[in-house]
């Protein structure tokens, strides 16, 4: 999990016409190229905290 703050700057750090996904494991988005390829720019979301942490 992560604050809403930190995703609106890693996506304003992003080009106006970035392409976004997930990642296999789903816990990341990742920005693509127009032909699809990860850049490398990614951002790891994480899941849902476990109630005893």
């Amino acid at each position: 999990m992560i604050k809403a703050a930190e995703l609106k700057r890693w996506l304003e750090s992003l080009s106006e016409d970035a392409d976004i996904a997930i990642d296999d494991g789903g816990l990341a988005l990742v920005e693509l190229d127009e032909h699809g390829n990860d850049t490398g720019a990614y951002l790891e979301v994480g899941g849902i905290p476990d109630e005893s942490d």
